[in-house]
């Protein structure tokens, strides 16, 4: 099964009401030690989960998914995995499917992963993104 490398350490960043990745960490896709990697690295700024302040009090912007809500942040920005050591571009798509697969990693409940991980593909169709 796919695996983080180390917890999440963030920072609140009072000026630009975001959050300061404080220690890189690493996510395997589909199983410990894969050749499928992703490094948020150290000093990236987050918001957390991107969910419209109405719905905060069903799904806030930090929660047990906090940690795969990074990482789908830095994949939404960046596009890019590693694959045996090289940088490849992925999809929207996929990147939805790793946030999918690091919820399940962080054991979040399965009917609100697969409504967050709906909710993004949602978007991500609604925005024209691929």
């Amino acid at each position: 099964m796919s695996s983080f490398t180390d917890p999440l350490d963030t920072r609140y960043m009072h000026d630009t009401k975001n959050w300061m990745v404080l220690r890189t960490f690493r996510f395997y896709i589909g199983g410990l030690l894969s050749d499928r990697y992703i490094d948020v690295p150290m000093g990236f700024r987050t918001d957390g989960a991107s969910v419209p302040r109405p719905f905060w009090n069903i799904i806030p912007p930090w929660g047990e998914y906090g940690q795969a809500a990074v990482l789908h942040d830095f994949l939404c920005e960046y596009r890019t995995i590693i694959v045996r050591g090289e940088a490849q571009s992925i999809s929207r798509e996929e990147a939805d499917f790793i946030f999918r697969e690091a919820m399940e990693v962080l054991n979040v409940p399965k009917v609100q992963r697969e409504a967050m991980h709906a909710a993004v593909r949602s978007y991500a169709r609604l925005k024209g993104i691929k």
